[in-house]
């Protein structure tokens, strides 16, 4: 069969040149077995089709083809791939539109919106309760007066229970912005994980720098001979860093970051998916106006024989005022003259 030869088909090596030009039902058999045997590829537009009518569309446009095996297409939307789609030789798909996005999910097929709720849940959960347990310990050890608190491990216990408070708080936020559909609440949330997110990798890097550094270290080269009780506990501390499996140390740093930055991006894209809401909202808004004119008052199953307008008659269509009463009377006046 002869192909269509083109600089740009001679180019490229292409031997069938596609062009899809379906057109609706514009594109009859006719059309699409003489671009088929002109060396192209026909397109056989059945869109508007019913699966019947297209088949007989297919077989015209086979007894048309020079050559049996010359290649045409179908052009279909996908509801009608079926019976049509297998009585036919298929070589291959070709889409006539972009493919829409896929979007986000949460573990690969939850609703963005359910994890949300569950990460902000867990958060308010873990920071409340450990804020819970801070408070409780301050508050107990000022009724009991216990001398081991000294007043630097207050401070970091009123620090730490602040932060703290305020994480459960904000981890609440988020979880009424999931429920209620606010993406105020929702970003704020976003924020403080993003905010936790960065303290969290740069703590995991000292983590493991802290780690590296100190491998090589002996507990003896740590103590250097000292006598101070808070020297001896931090070397021994580190001596029993120093015991823990590489594989264990690299693990507890690197999956709590990935948990913390999929968390991060779970909550990112519901919020994303808020503002496509409300911009979308807010475009059919505007598209659709409602009418300002009389509201539609439809008409009683007993007055549907009545005219629309009301039976009034024509000001100058009785006897006395017509047009042809005031010409009479014009004529008999003007024989009496």
């Amino acid at each position: 069969m002869a192909t269509i030869s083109t600089p740009i088909t001679e180019l490229f090596g292409i031997k069938h040149p596609i062009l899809l030009a379906g057109m609706n039902v514009a594109a009859g058999p006719e059309l699409a077995a003489a671009v088929t045997n002109a060396g192209g590829l026909g397109v056989i537009g059945g869109i508007g089709y019913t699966p019947k009518i297209l088949r007989q569309q297919i077989q015209l446009i086979k007894k048309d083809l020079k050559d049996p095996k010359a290649p045409f297409g179908v052009d279909l939307l996908l509801p009608q791939v079926g019976g049509s789609a297998r009585k036919t030789n298929l070589l291959h798909w070709c889409s006539a539109d972009t493919p829409i996005r896929m979007a986000a999910k949460f573990l690969c097929c939850l609703p963005l919106r359910l994890g949300v709720v569950v990460i902000s849940f867990l958060q308010f959960l873990f920071c409340g309760a450990a804020a819970g347990l801070l408070w409780w310990a301050l508050w107990y050890n000022h009724e009991n007066d216990l001398a081991a608190v000294t007043q630097s491990m207050k401070t970091t216990v009123i620090i730490v229970g602040v932060i703290y408070t305020v994480a459960a708080l904000v981890g609440l936020l988020g979880f009424l912005g999931a429920l209620l559909r606010k993406n105020a609440f929702v970003k704020t949330f976003y924020v403080l994980l993003c905010a936790v997110f960065g303290f969290q990798i740069g703590s995991s890097i000292w983590y493991l720098v802290t780690f590296y550094r100190n491998r090589g270290q002996s507990l003896e080269d740590c103590l250097n001979g000292t006598t101070d009780a808070n020297r001896i506990a931090y070397c021994q501390s580190m001596d029993a860093y120093k015991r823990v499996p590489q594989g264990v140390l690299i693990a507890s740093a690197i999956v709590p970051i990935l948990i913390q930055g999929y968390a991060c991006y779970v909550v990112h894209q519901y919020s994303n998916r808020l503002t496509q809401q409300r911009a979308q909202q807010a475009r059919a808004a505007q598209v659709f106006v409602p009418p300002s004119g009389p509201a539609y008052q439809p008409v009683k199953r007993n007055e549907e024989t009545y005219p629309l307008t009301n039976q009034i008659t024509y000001p100058y269509a009785d006897n006395t005022h017509s047009f042809g009463h005031h010409a009479q009377k014009s004529v008999d006046a003007g024989q009496k003259v």
